[in-house]
């Protein structure tokens, strides 16, 4: 279950718990959250999920500064040893896609259901990594 830390629940009562009946924990975070809002957590969860555009509306272009989240992101989980996977989500595209090479997932919506060879667009990603 990710949930935003944005949502401003007790956020450390809702991993544990989650913990406590073996459910992985994922984060999400907001384009205008910065990353230290996740820190004292990422030693508990699973997922940081990266939000590259505004929550609500799917077709938005992707915002550049997610990138700087992101390999903040992933030098915090080298450095300590970190167990959560890096997901992004929004705006993604073939175009932008090759710039994720530090995400473990991506999450591709409107740039795959808004086209007209729905296979061909899927495919695209299938050897990016």
């Amino acid at each position: 279950i990710t949930f935003h830390i944005e949502a401003n629940l007790n956020t450390k009562k809702y991993i544990d718990y989650l913990k406590s009946k073996n459910i992985k924990v994922g984060l999400a975070i907001s384009p205008s959250t910065p990353v230290l809002e996740l820190i004292e957590y990422l030693k508990d969860i699973d997922i940081v999920l990266v939000m590259s555009v505004n929550p609500g509306l799917g077709g938005q272009e992707f915002i550049m500064d997610s990138l700087n989240k992101i390999d903040y992101l992933y030098e915090l989980r080298k450095e300590n040893n970190y167990n959560y996977i890096i997901e992004v989500d929004g705006g993604v595209n073939i175009e932008n896609a090759s710039l994720l090479k530090k995400v473990d997932r991506i999450v591709v919506g409107s740039y795959i259901t808004k086209s007209d060879d729905i296979d061909k667009k899927a495919k695209e990603f299938i050897d990016l990594k």
